[in-house]
């Protein structure tokens, strides 16, 4: 890495004595604009087109500062993180931003020395190209300079005492604000106070402000104006109300990440644990990239033990494709990240130690540059023109904070696959690295007998999830029971069935239609009804006639696109997704898959379309695909044969007509986008 540096005697504003510069006034420590990075910039006039290396270090002397000063940098372009140190220890990163800005960065007491003080800026991205430099020492305080009050709030629950929350600071505009001096406790970043105990004390510029206060999808969502002034109270009480019943059921977020052990996002593993207090999340897995984290040591040690179940877990992270396996010894063996065929790496997994294995993102990071698309998933047949059996247990429809592969884009992979005959469950997440992004908006409900968060019974929940007995959320919670069984359940189907769907939302979010499918296809569709900023808890009742054969029932809920200032997203969507119940037509106490049904038939009546038409008529519309599946090759093969008739002579076989013929599509791939 190249590095510059200047002296005191390189520049000749720094060429100060100790004894020269007064406190009482600002100091210039650098006049000019520098280039760091390694590429040249001929766009931006204010500094050399040239780079000038990718670190930069001004010395200069000074005097101990016995109070907090601050620092006055200009810059431009800053993307990845840019530290700066003083004397060696860091005291700010710069504020990312594509535009040339200049910045007030806080200089803590004690951050000068006496004599020669050395000023030191480097970047984790070598190729972060930025412009840097009008480095001002301020003789007043960063706290006077930005006007700064201290601001004191409590959120409160309804009728009891302080709950861990979020809140959210918005400016006039709408714009997130600066936080300043947080208490150590609290998880902060522009806008957002998590707290973990329903105090937070902070610093916030004199101006108005809007403040909410949140605490996940089951929550109300209280909000104030507050204005911060000199010799104001600055202070406010926030009350919040549960408004979404879900005794009997446990939030989880299955996906979860620190910067600590991840090596990528923002949040510390103390943040995380405060974000999952605020959050409501009530079973949290562990899930950093080939790390087993263990939060219970910093959730005891930051009291929140009484908020949620944490459970060590592994984002196995491997080349093609990325799964959450859980539960995991803390000091446990790593699963085999390294191996690329699925099954013997679910296998690994689970002789590891892990009872529950999901597919994390399938879309990501493009609809066809995901495990899906690799494997070049036929979206009817649910066959892969490459890749394993799937012997995970479930996969994500709902990540909060991947756009990648939207509600009906993954609902249709994943019906194709149930059609297939793989009972995959399906779960949701927030995949959060950040503080920003909210643990706990994808989350899964799941079945737990007790309503002590601090002690589910994980293996109970593991076995939840095994069953599909889970139900997947995006701000909106949906269970359902058919002939009073749960979800996953093996139901027989000889008569018609009593299917019972509750969907409950909080006041800010709207429940707007529940589809009822039976392998893959629409066979209710109910929009529902709700009060602008009212709570919603309804429940429906349907009679479902037998299916013409055995079949697999789900339930999905739809909601609206959300643009709400206190829910921070990025997929912007939100619903629920019932796991499947599988019905058993035929009384033998078990079920068949359509392709099960369609090899039986194929079995029975031969390969010839004439006699299949007739049965496949009084069958859903899967089976029919799943025979078309299984019979194309036959029916290729004898295109093939007829084909090869044309050649003019029998040695002619094995030029260009057979190379055509072996060319030809006829892989599952065909129609998999």
């Amino acid at each position: 890495m190249k590095t510059s540096w200047f002296s005191a005697l390189g520049l000749g504003a720094l060429s100060l004595t100790a004894g020269w510069w007064s406190q009482q006034e600002d100091r210039v420590l650098v006049e000019s604009m520098h280039h760091l990075g390694d590429d040249p910039t001929p766009d931006w006039p204010e500094a050399p087109e040239q780079p000038e290396g990718t670190s930069m270090e001004w010395r200069f002397t000074g005097s101990k500062n016995l109070e907090e000063r601050a620092l006055w940098i200009r810059h431009r372009h800053v993307d990845n993180r840019w530290s700066l140190k003083l004397n060696g220890r860091e005291i700010a990163v710069l504020k990312r931003g594509a535009e040339l800005q200049r910045v007030l960065y806080p200089l803590p007491a004690g951050s000068l020395v006496d004599g020669e003080n050395r000023l030191s800026l480097s970047a984790d991205q070598k190729s972060d190209d930025i412009t840097v430099g009008e480095i001002v020492l301020t003789a007043a305080s960063f706290r006077s300079l930005k006007q700064i009050e201290t601001v004191r709030i409590q959120v409160l629950e309804e009728g009891a005492g302080a709950i861990p929350a979020r809140l959210t600071l918005l400016d006039p505009e709408g714009k997130r604000v600066p936080i300043y001096y947080p208490q150590e406790s609290l998880a902060v970043r522009d806008g957002v106070v998590y707290t973990g105990d329903g105090q937070a004390e902070f610093g916030l510029s004199r101006g108005r402000y809007q403040v909410f206060a949140t605490r996940g999808t089951e929550w109300s969502v209280a909000s104030t104006d507050l204005e911060v002034a000199p010799e104001a109270t600055n202070a406010c009480n926030l009350v919040l109300k549960r408004e979404i019943d879900t005794r009997g059921w446990m939030a989880a977020d299955t996906h979860i990440h620190t910067l600590t052990y991840s090596g990528h996002g923002d949040s510390s593993v103390e943040e995380r644990v405060v974000t999952l207090a605020g959050e409501g999340v009530e079973l949290a897995i562990a899930t950093d990239h080939n790390h087993h984290t263990d939060y219970k040591p910093i959730q005891a040690a930051l009291g929140v033990n009484a908020y949620f179940t944490a459970v060590t877990g592994n984002e196995v992270t491997t080349d093609n494709g990325h799964f959450n396996a859980f539960p995991l010894p803390p000091d446990g063996p790593l699963p085999d990240y390294k191996e690329k065929h699925w099954p013997t790496l679910v296998e690994d997994m689970r002789a590891k130690g892990a009872k529950v294995v999901i597919l994390n993102h399938p879309r990501w990071p493009k609809h066809d540059t995901g495990p899906l698309g690799v494997f070049q998933l036929n979206r009817a047949s649910g066959e892969r023109h490459e890749g394993p059996a799937f012997t995970f247990d479930a996969m994500e429809i709902f990540n909060s904070t991947t756009p990648e592969g939207d509600l009906e884009t993954l609902l249709r992979d994943w019906f194709a696959i149930l059609n297939y005959g793989e009972q995959i469950a399906v779960v949701g997440s927030s995949d959060s690295h950040t503080v920003l992004d909210p643990v706990g908006q994808g989350r899964t409900y799941v079945p737990i007998q007790g309503e002590n968060p601090a002690a589910i019974d994980v293996d109970e929940a593991c076995r939840a999830f095994q069953q599909g007995a889970v139900s997947a959320s995006l701000g909106i919670f949906a269970s359902a029971t058919l002939n009073g069984h749960g979800m996953g359940s093996l139901v027989a189907a000889g008569q018609p069935m009593r299917l019972q769907v509750r969907v409950a939302s909080a006041s800010w979010i709207q429940a707007t239609r529940l589809t009822v499918y039976r392998n893959g296809e629409a066979i209710l569709d109910q929009p529902l009804a709700f009060v602008e900023g009212v709570a919603s808890d309804q429940s429906f009742e349907w009679v479902i006639d037998p299916p013409p054969a055995d079949a697999w029932l789900t339930c999905v809920v739809r909601g609206p696109d959300l643009d709400q200032p206190f829910w921070y997203d990025l997929c912007h969507q939100s619903g629920a997704v019932c796991n499947p119940f599988y019905l058993d037509r035929d009384g033998d106490g078990q079920y068949r898959s359509p392709r099960q049904q369609a090899q039986q038939l194929i079995d029975e009546l031969g390969t010839q379309p004439e006699a299949l038409a007739a049965a496949l008529a009084q069958r859903d519309p899967a089976v029919a695909v799943q025979t078309a599946s299984l019979l194309r090759p036959l029916y290729l093969q004898e295109m093939r044969d007829k084909l090869r008739r044309l050649a003019p002579r029998p040695e002619a076989e094995s030029g260009p007509l057979e190379a055509f013929l072996l060319d030809s599509p006829e892989g599952a791939g065909t129609g998999s986008k």
